[in-house]
């Protein structure tokens, strides 16, 4: 019986002891409590702003691409397959046997081996003017391949599927070929960008705008050369039978 009146002597003379060191860390528990409950409530409210832009970001692809879900559902063949067998009719209308051997016919002169031929002279006066610009940097240590060869590559396209001559190797006049290097490069910026993707916050970005102005360069140019082209088939006047593009006039202009 002493042994247990010495038990509850010691619990009562360390029971104050025991309270107080308790009441004291009440602030601390209380503190650390409401801060995690803070952090729980900011990260539920963060989780649900993610998902609420994840699903508006997703819900405008569908919009913008609702035409092509419609008409991909009522593609024949498997759901999960729509590419394979019939990808022609997947991504354009189906023109049929006859426009299609209309349009063989049409472009079929543009590959022969005459007019393949006809372009090597183009090929090696391009190369020409490169070598002899290149020639000019002889001993610069820093020389920027890029846009010499960019130059050239456009002088050569140009010429032989256009039957345009742009010179831009020489009078370094090339906003069509700078515009859509910007072009390729704004592309790659927001294919990458997540806050690019939706259409509200790409078009109050200021890159938004250099990409219009850039595509009006490309458009205006494309624009012109097939007008120009065009009137030239209907007038037959400056035609040029080595060129890529007259093969193809017949195409363009639906006859």
């Amino acid at each position: 019986m002493s042994d247990f009146n010495v038990c509850v002597k010691n619990i009562t003379s360390d029971f104050p002891i025991i309270l107080n060191a308790t009441l004291k860390n009440v602030p601390k528990i209380s503190t650390k409590l409401a801060r995690k409950n803070s952090q729980n409530i900011v990260s539920r409210y963060l989780l649900i702003l993610c998902g609420v832009i994840v699903l508006t970001w997703y819900l405008q692809i569908l919009w913008r691409m609702r035409r092509l879900y419609y008409y991909y559902y009522k593609s024949p063949g498997p759901i999960s397959l729509p590419f394979i067998g019939i990808g022609y009719k997947f991504l354009t209308r189906d023109l049929g046997a006859f426009v299609w051997k209309k349009h063989r016919r049409a472009i079929k002169p543009a590959f022969n081996q005459k007019i393949l031929d006809a372009y090597q002279d183009v090929f090696w006066k391009k190369a020409e003017i490169l070598a002899d610009l290149f020639k000019k940097e002889v001993g610069n240590k820093n020389l920027e391949l890029f846009q010499s060869l960019s130059c050239c590559t456009l002088d050569i396209i140009c010429e032989t599927a256009l039957g345009i001559n742009m010179n831009t190797q020489t009078t370094n006049e090339m906003e069509f070929g700078k515009a859509l290097d910007k072009l390729m490069e704004i592309t790659s910026i927001r294919t990458l960008n997540p806050l690019h993707q939706l259409e509200f916050t790409w078009k109050i970005n200021p890159t938004s705008r250099e990409f219009d102005k850039n595509m009006k360069i490309f458009d205006d140019f494309v624009s012109t050369v097939i007008s120009n082209k065009l009137r030239d088939y209907s007038n037959r006047s400056t035609r040029r039978n080595s060129c890529f593009e007259d093969a193809v006039a017949p195409v363009v202009k639906g006859r």
